[in-house]
């Protein structure tokens, strides 16, 4: 089951840090004063709750299979919003990271190594190349942004097709 995760949980921490030590990822870090910091202890995975938002996990038979967030970076006089996910295997990638996007319309970017398990489920869900370096990549999708009905059709409750 995917759901949103409470942050402020502590009951979950030990068993989400022992998802994250057994599903080691060198592209699942945050950043701070331009270090990476991996998620490796309670202080850590505050640090990466703390600019986070729609934090969701996907749990099966008890176990966790995924763990999806929005990290907040400011830095450059940029403010961008990264994905974050770390997944047992691609389809728990895709199956979360669906889930992820269903429920937010934030303008989203995501750091990834080019050869990642996971980049084709990344270009799945819209992710668009708009740079590289070194052995990174930098993805993104554009906000999603809800198409306006037509006036008329909105009052009448139906769509007739004529926007004129």
């Amino acid at each position: 089951m995917i759901q949103q995760l409470n942050m402020h949980d502590k009951k979950k921490y030990p068993a989400l840090l022992d998802f994250i030590a057994n599903h080691q990822d060198e592209d699942f870090y945050l950043t701070e004063n331009n270090d990476r910091v991996y998620i490796n202890d309670t202080i850590s995975l505050k640090k990466l709750f703390k600019n986070s938002k729609d934090v969701y996990i996907f749990e099966e038979a008890g176990d966790y299979k995924a763990f999806c967030l929005s990290w907040k970076s400011i830095g450059g006089e940029k403010t961008r919003h990264y994905v974050k996910l770390l997944a047992s295997d691609s389809r728990a990638a895709s199956d979360i990271l669906r889930c992820f996007l269903w429920h937010t319309r934030d303008e989203l970017f995501v750091k990834i190594n080019k050869k990642h398990n996971f980049l084709d489920v990344f270009k799945k869900y819209g992710f668009k190349f708009i740079g590289g370096r070194g052995r990174q990549v930098l993805l993104k999708r554009d906000k999603f942004i809800r198409p306006i009905e037509h006036e008329s059709a909105a009052l009448e409750g139906k769509d007739n097709g004529d926007y004129n």
